[in-house]
């Protein structure tokens, strides 16, 4: 239902690859606080997994995330992008309009 929203009744978003990543990033980052500030708290991680991984494998785990979620947002921007007909800059950078 979600997708169906995004893709079909949404209006479009202005983010690009570059903000995407940051904000990607900082979500991750954040997320990743989270978790160790309750693990202080609690003596255990909430998922096994990070128990099993060293502090650098679990950063690598949240950039490896922020990541998938900068290609999934570019993605979904791009078939929303052809679906609805929306203006894309091309590798020139003039405009080009999907045609009908």
């Amino acid at each position: 239902m979600l997708l169906t929203d995004l893709l079909l009744l949404s209006p479009p978003w202005a983010i690009s690859a570059i903000p995407a990543l940051g904000l990607s990033l900082a979500i991750a980052f954040a997320y990743w606080f989270w978790i160790e500030l309750c693990y202080s708290y609690n003596g255990f991680y909430p998922y096994p997994l990070f128990t099993l991984l060293d502090t650098q494998q679990r950063a690598g785990l949240f950039v490896g995330s922020a990541f998938l979620m900068t290609a999934s947002t570019v993605a979904l921007k791009w078939v929303y992008a052809r679906l609805n007909g929306i203006e894309q800059p091309s590798r020139l950078g003039s405009r080009q309009k999907k045609k009908a």
